[in-house]
């Protein structure tokens, strides 16, 4: 089976979605925010929605190449997401839970300036974006 990922943006949410199945891998998902970035609908100030699908496997990442993978997405965060306080929240199964949580702390190791959150289903993840999001702007107006 061969990894695809599906790439859409929902400007009402204002979130980029990468939704996920097959054997994923880190080159995969940075293909895919290269793909958000050519959409139309794109901007730096979406939040991020990654579905693993239930078919999701991480069988094929490969842990060594992981801080070469982890200077392209922090490039690109820092190029395409250059606002204050993004965030991904990630809706994985179960049964690869515990691996994906390992991937992406190993992916955002060093500084990393992207909040991200894991979460069971999408309900879940998009309670935790708004929440964060009424977070921050209270922060805002108790600043300003």
């Amino acid at each position: 089976m061969k990894a695809e990922y599906l790439t859409t943006i929902n400007q009402m949410e204002r979130l980029a979605i990468i939704s996920a199945e097959g054997p994923v891998t880190p080159r995969g998902f940075y293909d895919a925010h290269e793909e958000l970035r050519r959409l139309p609908d794109w901007r730096p100030d979406l939040d991020f929605l990654v579905v693993l699908q239930p078919g999701a496997t991480l069988e094929l990442v490969n842990f060594s190449d992981i801080s070469l993978h982890s200077d392209l997405f922090r490039s690109w965060n820092a190029t395409y997401r250059n606002v204050k306080n993004p965030k991904t929240a990630v809706v994985t199964a179960s049964n690869i839970f515990t691996a994906a949580c390992t991937f992406w702390a190993a992916l955002r190791r060093d500084d990393w300036r992207v909040d991200v959150s894991f979460h069971p289903d999408e309900l879940s993840a998009m309670r935790w974006i708004q929440t964060r999001r009424e977070e921050l702007a209270q922060v805002g107006l108790a600043a300003g």
